[in-house]
């Protein structure tokens, strides 16, 4: 399934992401690890085992760790 990225939340220490994706009528949360920079727009596309490639750029790979339904408290909690 491709996802497209509507916001983002970005970790300098870790280089870790935290972002809110939509695909059709779902809509997610998910940490994600690339050592590549991700934007509002960005579409990931499925590899295998949780890789993603960003807008299909073979050199920019996207690891989800985590993902969850979207919860607007939970995303706004994360933004403190």
């Amino acid at each position: 399934m491709e996802w497209t990225i509507v916001d983002f939340i970005y970790f300098s220490a870790t280089r870790g992401y935290v972002l809110v994706l939509v695909s059709g009528k779902i809509k997610m949360l998910a940490e994600v690890y690339c050592e590549h920079r991700i934007q509002k727009g960005d579409t990931l596309y499925p590899v295998r085992n949780a890789e993603y490639l960003v807008n299909k750029h073979p050199g920019q790979k996207a690891k989800i760790l985590s993902a969850q339904a979207y919860c607007k408290d939970n995303w706004e909690s994360i933004q403190r």
